[in-house]
């Protein structure tokens, strides 16, 4: 069995300089003109990864990254004010330099999504979590329930990658394609292991045009061609370290600690595999921070340590956006006014401003649930992905004048 989970804003993205097109729909009466681009193109290309609706598919879609903007924003102040320098207050946070949907695209999101539900598609979207914790949620979940299960996860983010493993694939979109061979009697039987009779001449790939599959067989090869990591060689699985140490300079995520170039990086890999560290073992998102800060007392010192720790529980997917919140570092004197503000205006109406760090962290809580009318402190759980179906996908794009492919040999 196999699982397909599709970021989704990253296929509106690609519809950026893509062909415009339109056509004219009856809404309450009224023709309009419709611009279909993005329902066109990404609704064909969901099509396409669940293998013409061969495999359960889920669609993820964001719902906010207001708390990691909180979060990130705290980081940087804390930071500042422990080193004694001046915090970025000019900067947006995290994620500020990511373009946003135009309100058209944004209207061509939701005819996508609402013909995807009609065609049996799974659509997940919940406030104040982004796709990527979604997504981690249904894998955590996939995995449990049907622990012999394959799940592909497509996205443009490389922030999935640490979810690689035996079972679980990340096909990457960038420059090159490239999928792992299967093997065909594995492939007939609808297995989909790797062909390692026939490797390089295997025709059954699950091969989709500007995507790289990764996996443990393929991280190496993926690691190489991805110019972001040109000259440092990372370790299956050791991208989490890699951005707990690095930041993220596209995301606004600080890095633990200057100086870690590709020369002082790759010694440092070299240092810790020459010591036995098991990249793969400990560098996961639901590996216990007592695990990951055993191992890095040896490398780091205690102030870079905690840094990374911040960075870790800032980058983590999770199912409890709540406990997000609880380790948001706070300093006394730190600057709550606006949160008091909100405070304000959702309790009883008596003035109120938080002065410990308890009192802080309540405030930020009880803000950002008002600000956004969403409950925090509940893990979520998610339907298990349904298998999508053509006459219904079709029936509902035809009114848009949309036409799936015919893939006959989709695998």
């Amino acid at each position: 069995m196999r699982f397909v989970l599709i970021d989704y804003l990253h296929l509106a993205y690609k519809c950026f300089g893509a062909q415009p097109l339109s056509c004219i729909v009856n809404i309450d009466g009224v023709d309009q003109v419709v611009d279909t681009t993005i329902p066109n193109f990404t609704c064909k290309d969901v099509w396409r990864f669940s293998g013409a609706g061969k495999h359960p598919t889920g669609v993820f879609l964001e719902g906010g990254a207001f708390i990691r903007k909180a979060y990130f924003s705290a980081v940087n102040d804390y930071k500042a004010e422990k080193l004694g320098i001046a915090s970025n207050k000019d900067s947006d946070g995290y994620k500020a330099g990511r373009k946003g949907l135009a309100s058209s695209q944004k209207t061509g999101v939701q005819l996508a999504q609402d013909r995807l539900v009609r065609g049996n598609i799974s659509c997940y979207q919940v406030d104040g979590y982004e796709a990527d914790d979604l997504i981690y949620i249904a894998v955590q979940q996939l995995k449990q329930a049907y622990p012999d299960a394959y799940i592909d996860i497509i996205t443009g983010d490389m922030d999935m990658l640490p979810l690689v493993d035996d079972k679980v694939s990340v096909y990457m979109r960038g420059t090159r394609t490239y999928a792992e061979p299967m093997c065909c009697t594995c492939a007939s039987a609808q297995k989909y292991t790797a062909c390692d009779k026939y490797p390089e001449t295997c025709k059954y790939k699950r091969e989709f045009k500007s995507y790289y599959q990764v996996t443990p067989k393929t991280w190496d090869d993926f690691i190489y061609y991805r110019s972001a990591f040109k000259g440092c060689p990372i370790p299956y699985n050791a991208i989490l370290l890699y951005k707990m140490l690095k930041g993220d300079v596209s995301d606004n995520i600080p890095m633990a600690e200057k100086g870690y170039g590709a020369k002082k990086l790759n010694a440092l890999f070299d240092q810790m595999k020459a010591d036995g560290v098991d990249f793969a073992k400990v560098f996961r998102y639901d590996t216990p921070w007592a695990i990951i800060e055993g191992v890095l007392q040896k490398y780091f010192s205690s102030d870079t340590i905690q840094y990374m720790y911040l960075n870790f529980q800032g980058l983590r997917p999770r199912n409890n956006m709540g406990d997000l919140i609880n380790c948001m570092p706070f300093i006394e004197g730190f600057d709550m006014i606006d949160v008091a503000d909100v405070y304000q205006k959702v309790t009883s109406g008596t003035t109120y401003y938080p002065k410990t760090i308890v009192e802080q962290k309540k405030a930020m809580q009880v803000a950002l649930a008002a600000q956004n009318g969403i409950r925090l402190g509940n893990s979520l759980t998610l339907r298990v992905p349904t298998q999508p179906d053509r006459g219904q996908l079709q029936s509902s794009l035809n009114s848009l004048k949309i036409n799936l492919p015919d893939l006959r040999t989709a695998l």
